[in-house]
């Protein structure tokens, strides 16, 4: 049988706003608006009858309620077997994931949203991996079959130390979550895998971490409303500085819909025919979407467009994309700029 393989990609941004960070374990780091949009890439690959899934996801860390969650999802053939679902280490990302209160001590607890956006971006990019499953050259799958690494795969356990770093308890040492022996418990597994790999004899599948039921929730407070006198989506601020187009909106909070797969914002061009394209949105790394309280229950969301140097002459806008929780979903747009 021919060697395949497929990909597929997906959106996996969680709470854009007032969630902690997962990282630095920090109060004070709290999302406030996006840069770019984190992403799931899945690489599906076949071979003989054998199936591998490789999702690569732009994530601190990955969580073991997202692995089960994802894994009962799979098409048929995947499992935890073959399915290896890794995070790229960010710490630029919105944490609240997992169902350990260690790693939701800054997000006021558990949060669904985020929880959702992730399981749902991994398992949207997963099948669209499977379903682009197609031959592929032979070169490429050779090398593919032969060495596959990857790091911080279906699971967290934090710091590994000696049992000499552990018993010292400094930050390497404390954050050891699995206690003195942890290293060698580790040494003795690798072992017996690195030597079912040389022998081509079944590994067994270990003990399962437990499953862990989620612990305290976030419930977020305040509900949105409008500057005084103003309508969502109203402009309150523009300028045209250098090659730096700002817009600020009469906002609602973000969380009201996370629009995975979707954007906040938009940069628009006008075409001869009048008719409005969009050429960016908040996945590129030309904009930033920026969102902030203003008092009580208002917000305000701040759209910035840092205008490439091949952008094509003409007139263009920014517009802001929110929803309200009683008002539904609403866009703002800026006055149109010319970009020479």
């Amino acid at each position: 049988m021919a060697f395949r393989a497929g990909r597929g990609i997906a959106d996996i941004t969680g709470e854009a706003a007032e969630c902690g960070m997962l990282g630095y374990g920090r109060a004070d780091q709290q999302s406030a608006g996006i840069h770019t949009r984190q992403r799931a890439r899945a690489f599906a690959f076949e071979e003989g009858g054998a199936r591998l899934l490789l999702v690569v996801c732009e994530l601190p860390l990955m969580s073991d309620a997202v692995v089960r969650e994802v894994l009962r999802r799979l098409p048929d053939g995947y499992g935890a077997a073959n399915v290896m679902l890794t995070a790229t280490h960010t710490h630029c990302g919105p944490g609240g994931y997992f169902h350990h209160a260690l790693y939701n001590s800054n997000t006021g607890g558990f949060r669904e949203q985020t929880f959702r956006a992730i399981a749902d971006g991994i398992t949207e990019a997963a099948h669209a991996a499977t379903a682009d499953l197609a031959p592929v050259a032979a070169i490429v799958g050779a090398e593919l079959s032969d060495v596959l690494v990857a790091g911080y795969s279906n699971g967290y356990i934090h710091y590994v130390t000696t049992p000499e770093e552990y018993g010292a308890q400094e930050y390497e040492g404390g954050s050891t979550l699995f206690g003195r022996w942890e290293l060698p418990a580790l040494c003795q597994t690798v072992a017996g895998l690195a030597t079912a790999m040389r022998d081509g004899t079944p590994a067994g599948p270990g003990t399962p971490e437990p499953a862990v039921p989620v612990g305290r929730r976030h419930r977020r407070g305040l509900d949105d409303a409008p500057h005084p006198g103003r309508r969502f989506g109203d402009v309150l601020d523009f300028s045209l500085i250098g090659r730096r187009a700002t817009a600020s909106f009469v906002a609602a909070h973000p969380s009201n819909d996370l629009r995975r797969g979707g954007s906040y914002l938009s940069v628009e061009r006008r075409g001869d025919d009048g008719s409005w394209t969009r050429i960016a949105d908040d996945g590129d790394w030309s904009t930033l979407f920026r969102w902030a309280r203003s008092g009580g229950a208002t917000s305000v969301a701040t759209v910035a467009w840092n205008i490439p140097p091949d952008t094509l002459p003409g007139a263009y806008r920014l517009a802001y994309h929110g929803d309200s929780a009683t008002k539904g979903p609403f866009t703002g747009v800026s006055e149109p700029f010319q970009v020479p």
